[in-house]
């Protein structure tokens, strides 16, 4: 089934790939980037420093919508810093990479977040030799997953092993699936039932009672059933049928009574203004969502073609404009109902 709203085609867009973010301090980019191309075989990599950060952007914000896109993440523990640590200077990363890295394992957990650190550090500071590269405590009993420190200044090769490494792991566990999404899907999923259970109920019952009145049933059930999204209420249903090859009468409903439409009726008409929606919709088999009052309140058309002869119309009402995620939303919520009554009225399984 197409869907079109108001017009305008939305298409929400996926990657195939795990999506992993590249965390560094700014004078470890070299490396990130390297690693970043390494990767890119297995995932589609955001690095930290490539539009991850946005001009009058809190950074937080723009980290959880990092970390909210994520499958995966990688960490440069460079010697950034120099720090004095029970009375001796070691080397540690810098404190905001660290930061990072356990915002990301909070959600994404250890098998997912890798930090790489140097094989060795060596640095004079004040004519001491520092040798040591400290990490906290919690991180020390971990193996750890190291670049070569080599004289050639071949990147590639210094990272090769570690991404060898974090590449099975990505190809191993796939995409990240959230155990608060999957609830809140499971959830959706016991409503789209509850609600086809009530359609089911609620037509059944009535059309072995008086199976002539089945149109007036029909209209009766959906506007039931039917759930629309926050903020909104359905206002009004109704059934069209197609009249032969000549149009589309109202058969059931409580808008659009005794109304017939020809399916010439927009034949003359040069731009939207002016189409009968309910014709438009049936003639194209397109699902469709228009906004048909900008009052007090705004009211939605929507418009679902049924098996071969009929069209299904609800308005909706509410207070706020609907975007285009809103619409996506009501139709998927609702999908599962409105493609049983399409099956059971002689139309294809979605």
């Amino acid at each position: 089934m197409k869907t079109r709203y108001g017009g305008v085609r939305y298409l929400k867009r996926h990657t195939s790939k795990p999506c992993v973010f590249i965390g560094s301090a700014r004078e470890s980019i070299a490396i990130a980037s390297t690693i970043h191309k390494a990767l890119s075989h297995f995932a589609q990599v955001s690095p930290w420093y490539a539009g991850t950060f946005h001009a009058m952007h809190y950074t937080m914000d723009d980290l959880e919508a990092r970390l909210a896109a994520s499958d995966f993440a990688v960490f440069v523990f460079s010697p950034d810093d120099l720090l004095l640590h029970r009375g001796k200077l070691v080397l540690t990363p810098r404190d905001n990479t660290v930061f990072e890295m356990g915002l990301f394992w909070g959600k994404l957990k250890r098998g997912r977040v890798f930090f790489v650190v140097p094989e060795y550090v060596e640095m004079e500071y004040h004519k001491e030799k520092i040798t040591e590269f400290h990490l906290m405590s919690d991180l020390q009993g971990l193996t750890l997953l190291r670049y070569e420190v080599r004289t050639d200044g071949d990147l590639h090769a210094a990272v090769s092993v570690a991404c060898m490494e974090i590449g099975a792991r990505i190809t191993e566990a796939g995409k990240y699936e959230d155990p608060v999404e999957a609830l809140q899907e499971a959830r959706a999923e016991l409503e789209q039932n509850d609600s086809l259970h009530h359609f089911f109920l609620h037509f059944v019952k009535d059309l072995m009672t008086e199976p002539d009145k089945k149109y007036e049933f029909l209209y009766d059930a959906l506007r039931s059933a039917y759930q629309p999204i926050e903020g909104y209420r359905v206002v009004g249903a109704a059934v069209w049928k197609a009249r032969g090859n000549e149009g589309l009468e109202q058969v059931a409903g409580n808008v659009g009574r005794n109304k017939f439409y020809p399916f010439t009726v927009n034949d003359d008409k040069r731009d939207a203004e002016g189409t009968i929606v309910v014709v438009d919709a049936f003639l194209n088999g397109l699902e469709k969502v228009v906004l048909l009052s900008d009052r007090v309140v705004k009211t939605y058309l929507l418009c679902y073609p049924v098996g071969k002869d009929l069209m299904l119309v609800l308005h909706v009402s509410g207070k706020r404009a609907m975007s285009p995620e809103d619409c996506e939303t009501l139709l998927q919520v609702n999908h599962k109902l409105m493609g049983t009554i399409n099956h059971l009225f002689g139309g294809e399984s979605s």
